[in-house]
């Protein structure tokens, strides 16, 4: 008898144990500072779309706190310097295209009334160097495609009417530029075409432990393509 009660002492102090380790180990999961929890704040922070796989899930486990705080400073960090790359984009296109109309350039005269025939369409290629993750290390290639046709007013070839205007990603460290708008102007009284283009880029990064793809929205390209005389 003496034996049985032991052994049930035994068995009540295990399990006792045993829902204390599970009890702690579960408050030690609940306090664990969550790497993907903490991007998706910063996500909302900085105005991008961030999604998080983690690429070593045993070595994910095994970070402190500590060490996933500063992984999160360093995403941050990024974030930060690619907010400051995109506003500085947005602002320089908006001056350019101040540029153009405080000179007046927009007005396009009599452009679109050529008196000759027109000759083949011509396409004219830009390349422009953007990045949120990576500042400038994508490259997206935008082209204007028209008509052209002789003005013996202006003695030369104009511009007529727009066949296509298209933008893509053309290299660099992106994964995607997806094209969201984009306008085509007329200026210098048909010789230039205006093009701008806005579109959302994604980029991944990646450190080792976690693959962090970003996708920062409202992108700006401007160029203008002259018609060949």
């Amino acid at each position: 008898m003496r034996q049985i009660k032991r052994y049930l002492s035994l068995v009540v102090a295990f399990v006792m144990i045993l829902c204390f380790s599970v009890t702690a180990f579960a408050a030690g999961n609940t306090q664990k500072v969550s790497y993907e929890k903490a991007a998706a704040e910063l996500a909302e922070k900085y105005g991008v779309e961030i999604t998080v796989t983690v690429l070593d899930a045993k070595s994910a486990n095994q970070l402190s706190d500590d060490e996933v705080v500063k992984r999160i400073n360093a995403l941050e960090a990024v974030l930060i310097d690619g907010q400051k790359a995109l506003q500085e984009n947005n602002a320089a296109a908006d001056a350019a295209w101040q540029d153009i109309v405080v000179s007046g350039r927009v007005y396009a005269e009599e452009a679109k009334l050529q008196d000759g025939n027109t000759r083949a369409a011509y396409t004219v290629y830009y390349y422009q160097a953007i990045g949120y993750v990576y500042p400038s290390a994508s490259t997206i290639q935008c082209s204007v495609k028209a008509n052209r046709a002789y003005n013996s007013s202006a003695g030369r070839y104009l511009w007529g009417s727009l066949i296509s205007s298209r933008s893509s990603l053309y290299s660099g460290s992106a994964d995607k530029w997806k094209q969201t708008n984009s306008s085509t102007t007329l200026i210098d009284g048909g010789r230039t075409y205006y093009a701008q283009y806005w579109g959302d880029l994604t980029e991944t990064r990646w450190d080792g432990i976690y693959q962090t793809q970003v996708t920062s929205n409202n992108w700006r390209i401007w160029f203008e393509a002259s018609c060949p005389a």
